[in-house]
């Protein structure tokens, strides 16, 4: 009944995903991933933006401008938070440590943490997500369930890792 996009970056496939769920009878969900930069304290992490309304088209549009077009592929932090009107934003605490969201929280009305499934491979790593997930587990953000795919079927995970060849 619902489905979402969120591109890195990029708006670029929105709008032939929109037509495509409308014309299946399905509720398309539209978001972006951007990059943010504090440059006060030297730090770049993503976050998700969904659009909620109207304000939240222009907000989205605006915010892929300064990433595209005025920035080098990330908008700086001030400028985010003054762009957020009727988006939706979630963090992933595999992105940002919980102490680096003190901006956000007091800046965004509706923020979300993501909570997905991770495959546990390198037990430093691991340990240091688990630390900063427990740390969301007790602040006041709300969890959202969100698993990233990069690709429908199996067999083509290969074309993701070609792509990101393509982009590096």
């Amino acid at each position: 009944k619902v489905l979402g996009i969120c591109e890195k970056n990029t708006l670029a496939g929105t709008l032939k995903f929109q037509l495509a769920c409308l014309k299946k009878g399905i509720r398309p969900v539209i978001g972006a991933t951007y990059t943010i930069f504090n440059q006060t304290r030297d730090v770049r992490y993503d976050v998700k933006c969904f659009v909620k309304n109207t304000k939240g088209w222009e907000s989205i549009l605006l915010i892929n401008k300064e990433v595209l077009v005025i920035n080098d592929k990330f908008i700086n932090e001030d400028r985010f938070l003054q762009l957020t009107e009727g988006l939706i934003i979630v963090v992933d605490p595999k992105a940002i440590s919980y102490g680096d969201t003190l901006a956000l929280d007091l800046n965004i009305d509706e923020i979300y943490y993501q909570l997905d499934t991770v495959e546990f491979s390198d037990t430093v790593a691991d340990n240091k997500y688990l630390l900063n997930l427990k740390e969301f587990f007790k602040g006041k953000f709300e969890p959202v369930s969100i698993r990233d795919a990069y690709y429908l079927d199996k067999e083509h995970n290969h074309i993701k890792g070609r792509l990101n060849l393509i982009s590096g």
